[in-house]
This record gives structure tokens, C-alpha cells and sequence, in this order.
């Protein structure tokens, strides 16, 4: 014996009742039913004649009770799936323990199709003994010379509580490189140039002040006063060979000394440097670096290799060598890489 089927009002998109549908051939009519057949539903229309017993028509009748069946297991799979998400828990009332990043793994999973969990008011709190082991991690600080082979930010402390000194071994564009980014970091710029023609402008093109850089022709005596907000960076670009009298210098002042050329003259300079930065070199400039640096012989080969964007640094017990990048606003202060 079956259960009775309750019928199931059909509803339309607003919540009215649908529409009866138009006459036509029923859903799972059997194969061979010849058309206008009435389906097997019980429709308004002249009942038998009392007295005549209708013909009754098995097939007709198994195939309605088994789309019955089918509709009531269908009812009831939907009830099921209404439990299911009637009972479904709810976030918690309040935070868990930790961080916000603590369960980050379990909401990343939750999140089908890659798309992040909703923000979830008050969930972004942490105890003090969670706040306890929380850190910032650091690369370090100072100037971003460039990047590695392996695109890493390559930092150097131009500046320090201590006096520094820097040998550059290149041309004036690397040099100017140097000074422009020194001036990202709020320093004021000294240049004793033999050349004062290449460095003419350099302030106003750079900061567009000509009171953050001083040009001055030759080697010349100078008081220079520096702090940490305020370092100061002397250039001496006096051809081949360093200073000969460089000034005193103080806290967070760092003497850039620049070789166009590198030749014996200017070998003290580059021994002296607390760090050597080299562009390509030639031949004749590699062998006389290797013997003041005591490089070995794949280093020599390897600093008359460099592309023209890139640089050698040389010190500190390891060699790097970096590619600058230089910016659209470089480019065009500068131009392009040269020696």
C-alpha cells in the first residue's frame, strides 16, 4: 500500500500561483501514443455513462503511480536538504584565540573558486600573547643601488654614524647615478670636479634646487656639516687619481671618490674605499683593480663583462654585482648608460 500524494501548488516567480499549462503532450507520454489521446490525469468533462465500467488500463496506471513515487522521494530529498541547512552551525559570537591569521588556512579552504572569505566585523583581534610574537621582518636599510640576478633589492649603508668612504670606478653617468638617488634620502651634495661642465645644472634637473648640490672647480678646502636628517655625500671627481688633501670628515659624511680611469695613480684610492663600486672595466683598468683588491682571476674576467647598466661591488667580505633600472625620471635626467 502507498501513502497518498499531496498535491504541490505550483508557484510562479512572485509568489502568485502559476499559470495551468497549455494542452498538450504529457512528459513521459510512452513511445507509439497516438495523438489526441488524453493523458492519464483526471481532467472537467462528461463522466462515463452510469452503468458503463471503463476499461481499465494497467500500463497507464503503473506509470502514474511510478512518477508519483518519484515526485514524493523528490519532496522529501528537499525537506532533507532544508534540514540540513536550517541546521547548519553558525559563526561564533566571539573571536577565537591568536590573531586573524591563525585560521587563515581554514577560510582559504572554505572559499570555493579562490575567492576570499567575507570580512567578518570583530574577528580582527589579537591577545597580548599572541601581539607578543608578532615581528616585522627586514631586508635592512640604506640606498637601493638595484636588483640581483635573482631581482633582490641590493642596499647600501651610504650613510652611517661614522665617516665612510666609496671609490666608484666609471664614468660620470654612474656617478650622477649615485648623487641622484643619495638625494632620495634628504643628503646635500658636494662636487669638486675638474670637469664642472658635466655636473653644471645637475641640482636643478635633479631636485629642481640648485641648493641641495654645490659644484666646485677642483679640489678645494670646505667645512661640511652633517646629520642623520641631513647626511652630506662629497664627490671628488678629479680625473684619475683621489683627493689629495680631502677634508675632515665627520658623522654621516661619506667621501665618493670618483676614477674615470682606473691607473696606478689611483690605486691607493681604491684600497682605501670601505667599498669599491665598478662598471665595466677594460683590460688594463681589471688587472690594475685585481692587484689593489687581490681578485682572483675569474673576477678580473668577469668585471670586463658587465653590461652597461650594471655594477660591481667590491668590499665587505662578498662581491655583488647589480643591474641599476634606472626610472623614466633618471633616464631622462641622465640619459641613458655609458662610460
Amino acid at each position: 500500500m502507498t501513502r497518498p500524494i499531496e498535491p504541490v501548488q505550483q508557484r510562479g516567480v512572485l509568489g502568485a500561483p502559476a499559470p495551468a499549462p497549455a494542452p498538450g503532450p504529457a512528459q513521459g507520454q510512452p513511445a507509439g501514443q497516438a495523438d489526441g489521446q488524453a493523458p492519464h490525469v483526471r481532467v472537467a468533462g462528461p463522466q462515463p455513462a452510469p452503468g458503463t465500467q471503463a476499461q481499465p488500463d494497467t500500463g497507464r496506471a503503473a506509470e502514474a503511480h511510478a512518477a508519483a513515487e518519484a515526485e514524493a522521494d523528490a519532496s522529501a530529498q528537499t525537506q532533507r536538504v532544508a534540514g540540513l541547512i536550517a541546521a547548519a552551525p553558525m559563526p561564533p559570537s566571539s573571536p577565537p584565540g591568536g590573531t586573524v591569521y591563525g585560521n587563515r588556512d581554514n577560510e582559504r579552504d572554505a572559499a570555493p573558486g579562490g575567492r576570499q572569505p567575507g570580512l567578518r566585523i570583530g574577528w580582527h583581534t589579537a591577545s597580548l600573547t599572541a601581539l607578543n610574537t608578532m615581528g616585522v621582518r627586514s631586508a635592512g636599510t640604506g640606498l637601493i643601488l638595484g636588483a640581483d640576478h635573482s631581482q633582490q633589492p641590493v642596499p647600501i649603508r651610504l650613510f652611517r654614524p661614522e665617516p665612510t668612504r666609496v671609490t666608484l670606478v666609471g664614468g660620470v653617468w654612474a656617478a650622477q647615478m649615485l648623487a641622484f638617488r643619495a638625494l632620495a634620502l634628504g643628503s646635500q651634495i658636494v662636487v669638486m670636479t675638474v670637469d664642472p661642465a658635466a655636473w653644471h645644472g645637475f641640482g636643478e634637473r635633479a631636485v629642481s634646487r640648485a641648493d641641495r648640490v654645490a659644484v666646485l672647480h677642483g679640489e678645494q678646502p670646505a667645512t661640511i656639516t652633517a646629520t642623520a636628517r641631513r647626511p652630506a655625500l662629497v664627490i671628488h671627481d678629479l680625473g684619475t687619481t683621489g683627493p689629495s688633501n680631502p677634508p675632515a670628515a665627520g658623522p654621516w659624511q661619506t667621501q665618493l671618490t670618483v676614477l674615470r680611469r682606473l691607473e696606478e695613480p689611483g690605486a691607493p684610492a681604491v684600497r682605501s674605499g670601505d667599498l669599491v663600486v665598478l662598471q665595466r672595466l677594460h683590460a688594463t683598468e681589471a688587472a690594475v683593480a685585481g692587484t689593489a683588491l687581490q681578485l682572483d682571476p675569474h673576477t678580473v674576467q668577469r668585471l670586463q663583462m658587465l653590461e652597461n647598466e650594471m655594477l660591481a661591488l667590491i668590499g665587505g667580505g662578498a662581491n655583488r654585482y647589480l643591474w641599476l633600472h634606472p626610472t623614466s625620471t633618471e633616464r631622462q635626467t641622465m640619459g641613458d648608460a655609458w662610460r
